[in-house]
Formats: C-alpha cells, sequence, structure tokens
C-alpha cells in the first residue's frame, strides 16, 4: 500500500463537530476561544477556528473578510462574531 491507495479523491472528510471531539487537548488560547464562542452561542465554529489554528490572540484581530476565508459563510453569524471580537 502506498500513499496513493490511502490519500486521494476518494479519502474521507472527518465530520464538523459542533465542540471539540472527546479526547482533544486545547491550549489554554484554544480554550479561551472555546469559552468565548460557546458563550456567544457561537460554539458551532470552533472546529473551524481549531482546524485553522487560531488562538484567541488572532481571533481578535479577525476581520470580515478573514471570517469568510477561513469558510464562516453565514453573514449573520459573522457579524456576530465580530461583534464579540468588538466586545472583548
Amino acid at each position: 500500500m502506498n500513499d496513493e491507495n490511502v490519500f486521494g479523491e476518494n479519502t474521507p472528510t472527518p465530520p464538523r463537530y459542533r465542540t471539540p471531539p472527546r479526547g482533544v487537548i486545547l491550549n489554554s488560547e484554544e480554550a479561551n476561544m472555546f469559552v468565548l464562542l460557546k458563550h456567544y452561542g457561537l460554539g458551532e465554529y470552533v472546529p473551524i477556528f481549531l482546524e485553522q489554528e487560531v488562538d484567541i490572540d488572532l481571533f481578535m484581530t479577525l476581520s470580515n473578510e478573514d471570517l469568510i476565508e477561513i469558510g464562516i459563510k453565514n453573514e449573520a453569524d459573522r457579524k456576530a462574531i465580530l461583534e464579540v471580537i468588538n466586545r472583548s
């Protein structure tokens, strides 16, 4: 078996989780972001931020364009995330 047999067009995409999967260890910056997003009802986006390696420091600098680029398509949710950023 070689890499071509394991990784390719038919490689399954991992499922999306509403919260980090059990057993995922978050560092303090990721944990702070997780708590902040959950507090404002935006916990469904935690996996996207973790996948993109966004910690709390980077999170606090994100713009609307950044949110679109990392895959947050819903305009109302982007506005809510930006309000969280502006409040904090």
